[in-house]
């Protein structure tokens, strides 16, 4: 779900559903001999977003990257992505976009998770 306030063409709010990213991985069934879990993969944009306010109305592609090690009650990783838009609306603007969301998670002994991450998003004017 998506709120978004202050839209600039006409001040107003919107709210729904946004666009769909998408994120396969293929992995080895493994991890490697330091421990490290990896994946790669496409990531895949879907223009499903309820209003055009709240999506790119673009379709995109791209690839995808995750890695990630596990060393007693940590996990450690991130995941990167790139979409590149290729069909959609031609009066939007296109999409060339990275993701880089690094994360980590601890594991008490009761079983409790606690996690942190953040999300970086850099977006490449076309």
């Amino acid at each position: 779900m998506v709120n978004q306030q202050d839209i600039p063409t006409d001040g107003a709010g919107e709210s729904g559903i946004g666009d769909i990213v998408q994120s396969l991985f293929f992995s080895p069934k493994t991890p490697t001999s330091g421990g490290l879990i990896w994946g790669v993969g496409p990531v895949f944009l879907l223009p499903t977003a309820t209003d055009a306010a709240l999506g790119t109305e673009k379709w995109g592609f791209g690839p995808t990257v995750l890695a990630l090690k596990q060393a007693g009650p940590w996990t450690l990783g991130g995941l990167v992505n790139h979409i590149q838009s290729f069909a959609g609306e031609d009066a939007r603007q296109d999409v060339s976009a990275t993701f880089v969301q690094p994360f980590m998670a601890y594991v008490t002994q009761t079983r409790t998770t606690i996690g942190l991450n953040t999300q970086l998003a850099f977006l490449f004017p076309r």
